[in-house]
């Protein structure tokens, strides 16, 4: 009987050893789990901030071919042509709407 007892309780302090190690095992995870979400965050960010930008990049793009053709400015045009930017008039629709 006093072995059954001995035994049990060294498996229970076996049992206790071993939370105590998950414990750290979880924190230690955690940790790199923050870690990594802050990185996706980043990364997140980052993206959006690309799709705004690449918005502003069109819009600016657009208005200075709009005032290439409605200058007449042959430099302008050669600026974006060597920039792999393409300016291609389309035709007034009667009316005065372009189609």
């Amino acid at each position: 009987m006093m072995r059954y007892i001995g035994l049990l309780n060294w498996l229970l302090v076996g049992l206790a050893g071993t939370a105590m190690i998950l414990v750290v095992v979880d924190f230690a995870l955690a940790r790199a789990n923050g870690a990594l979400q802050a990185e996706v965050n980043r990364r997140q960010q980052f993206i959006a901030e690309s799709v705004r930008l690449s918005r502003v990049r069109e819009a600016l793009i657009h208005d200075i071919a709009a005032a290439a053709i409605n200058g007449n400015d042959g430099r302008l045009r050669e600026i974006l042509t060597r920039q792999g930017i393409t300016i291609a008039t389309s035709p007034v629709a009667p009316g005065g709407a372009t189609p």
